[in-house]
């Protein structure tokens, strides 16, 4: 969350927060995984976002595959958040739970 709190001051300040985003994704993937985790799904921000994000909508990666490929933050989004230039990626990995503990 820290990572993803600095790409939004940073978009906010105008500056490029792609890496900053992409690392906080990745943070976000590590954890699912160390949480055992295995498959994650993508989930677009809402009808406002991209057309590539919109396409990638629902598809469902293994962790690793996600950790390999980071197919989001894309480096050329174009929901404009604060920063006029620059596009602000608002997806996430949303984990996938095969099965529930019942108490």
């Amino acid at each position: 969350m820290i990572y993803y709190e600095m790409a939004l001051f940073l978009n906010e300040e105008g500056k490029d927060c792609f890496a900053v985003s992409q690392l906080s994704r990745k943070m976000e993937l590590t954890k699912y995984k160390q949480e055992g985790v295995k498959k994650v799904q993508i989930l677009a921000a809402d009808p406002e976002s991209c057309e590539q994000c919109q396409q990638m909508e629902d598809k469902i990666l293994t962790i690793n595959e996600a950790l390999e490929k980071m197919p989001i933050p894309l480096k050329e989004y174009t929901h404009v958040l604060h920063d006029k230039k620059r596009g602000f990626c608002r997806c996430c990995y949303v984990p996938i739970i095969d099965s529930w503990l019942v108490f």
